[in-house]
């Protein structure tokens, strides 16, 4: 398992999450201390104050972070919509 971990590249990592409500902020804090190049957490908290926060509206009554992932106009998840992953990962 340490194998694996040593050929981690931490120039080429990127982490994605989505807040549903169910982590203390200062849980999501701690992600201030990993090095990577691009990290994001989603939520729908537009008083989450961290850095690589981004707000979405969120689309539907629907709680704990599961409208981020509805579908929209059939085609796009809210994410897919909201955020260009594309952009996000070419930085």
């Amino acid at each position: 398992m340490n194998r694996r971990k040593s050929r981690i590249n931490y120039d080429n990592l990127f982490i994605i999450m989505y807040d549903r409500g169910n982590l203390p902020k200062s849980e999501y804090l701690k992600l201030n201390s990993v090095k990577c190049k691009n990290k994001v957490v989603f939520t729908a908290d537009s008083n989450f104050d961290l850095k690589f926060a981004y707000y979405i509206k969120p689309n539907s009554d629907k709680i704990n972070g599961e409208s981020y992932l509805d579908r929209y106009e059939r085609t796009l998840t809210t994410l897919e919509k909201e955020f260009d992953f594309v952009k996000w990962l070419n930085q």
